[in-house]
């Protein structure tokens, strides 16, 4: 009886453990606006425009641009601060203060250095594409979990800049194309791309197919060969500028394991093995020795 009631209360547990985790544990954020420079950003003195990102639709209240001149001019138009003049060099900040119905108010400040001038790039770079890797990529859920993993095959994309677009690096806005269509993902319903650029990062990309038979349909690309590109835009201005293309193949059955997605958000299953290890070694040392018939 003793060890019927330690089973249960195993199995009770880990049922609480592998639970679905519920909305409320996949909340979103409050709605805020944000530059869009990644952190330590250096810009060329002469810079048309800085970026901003939006999460969600809210009211900027307010705009504070400073530089080591005191107060920055610019000009607000769609998602942009649009630049009135050369930047001072060194360093500057912008603090956006905004609002959403409820009494709801968010501030966020981002600090970026300028540099010397710089002319405006007439080339991006080539792309790589690097070995195919097999391991689980977080894909979003919509169910309360936030995102789920499933078994994959990926390749990741990696640009090396031309001399002449490197000072421009952190003002570029990356897009990816597969097979001539645009391609994005999404690891969680939380998640936004990196600012700037993909879901995997600044001037990077990572394409995948998924190989979990149970895994969810419309996510990745198909198994079998792919050619890929990598586009960049730079915010005020009509620059628009593409990389070589690349091909690249992804087969479920190949690929090393190493390399993993990593970063789950609200998936809530992930520490549900180290309690399944521990619960069975409890159940291990409470049996009893075998006897020989």
């Amino acid at each position: 009886m003793r060890r019927f009631f330690l089973h249960a209360a195993v199995v009770g547990g880990l049922l609480l453990v592998l639970r679905p985790v519920t909305a409320e544990a996949c909340s979103a954020p409050l709605p805020h606006a944000e530059v869009s420079l990644p952190d330590g950003a250096r810009i060329p003195a002469n810079a048309p425009a800085i970026p901003l990102a939006f999460w969600g639709d809210p009211t900027i209240d307010g705009i504070v641009f400073s530089g080591p001149g005191g107060e920055v001019p610019f000009v607000r138009e769609e998602g942009l601060l649009v630049l009135s003049e050369t930047l001072a060099p060194g360093e500057h900040t912008v603090t956006i203060t905004s609002s959403y119905e409820g009494g709801f108010s968010d501030s966020r400040t981002a600090s970026f250095t300028a540099t010397g001038a710089a002319p405006l790039p007439a080339a991006l770079g080539t792309v790589a594409a690097l070995a195919p890797k097999h391991f689980d990529i977080e894909v979003e859920d919509w169910s309360g979990a936030c995102s789920l993993f499933h078994d994959a095959v990926s390749v990741d994309l990696e640009v090396m800049l031309a001399a002449e677009a490197e000072p421009w690096a952190d003002l570029l806005r990356w897009s990816t194309e597969v097979d001539g269509s645009p391609w994005s993902h999404r690891r969680s319903i939380l998640a936004y791309d990196t600012l700037g650029g993909s879901w995997h990062g600044r001037g990077r990309d990572r394409v995948f197919a998924l190989c979990d038979e149970e895994a969810p349909t419309g996510y990745g690309v198909a198994e079998g060969s792919h050619s890929a590109s990598l586009q960049a835009t730079l915010a005020g201005t009509e620059l628009a500028l593409t990389t070589n293309t690349v091909d690249f193949s992804l087969e479920c059955g190949s690929g090393g394991g190493d390399g993993g997605d990593g970063c789950a958000v609200g998936g809530g299953g992930s520490t549900a093995f180290p309690l399944l290890a521990l619960a069975l070694l409890a159940l291990r040392r409470r049996r009893p020795e075998a006897v020989d018939c």
